[in-house]
């Protein structure tokens, strides 16, 4: 069974709180749930997490930000012209040990791309 954790992004304060207990009537926080999985370093990807793949079968250096799509969590970006966007979840799970978490879009917003 996967965890059910939250972190918080304080809006106000522009800080990110790993969060045990929380009030959905919390103004000026985002809640950001774990996906239940961990990048190839170990880390639990939540959403709003920034991810890049070194796998060679997946665009070298691209970025995508971990969101909910479809009843599961995706790295996806809205299609670029090369035709890079969204990573399939048979994509993911079958190169999960190569991704990496680079940032989140709160505290790193300059991984985005325009």
């Amino acid at each position: 069974m996967r965890a059910i954790k939250f972190r918080g992004w304080n809006k106000k304060e522009k800080k990110m709180y790993q969060m045990e207990i929380f009030s959905v009537n919390n103004p000026g926080v985002e809640f950001l749930q774990f996906t239940g999985l961990i990048d190839k370093t170990g880390k639990e990807i939540y959403e709003g997490d920034i991810v890049t793949s070194t796998h060679a079968d997946i665009v070298p250096s691209y970025t995508w930000t971990v969101s909910w799509k479809d009843a599961g969590f995706y790295p996806f970006n809205d299609a670029d012209e090369q035709g890079h966007g969204e990573l399939r979840w048979y994509g993911v799970r079958e190169h999960l040990e190569t991704f990496e978490i680079i940032g989140n879009i709160y505290e790193n917003p300059e991984l985005l791309r325009d």
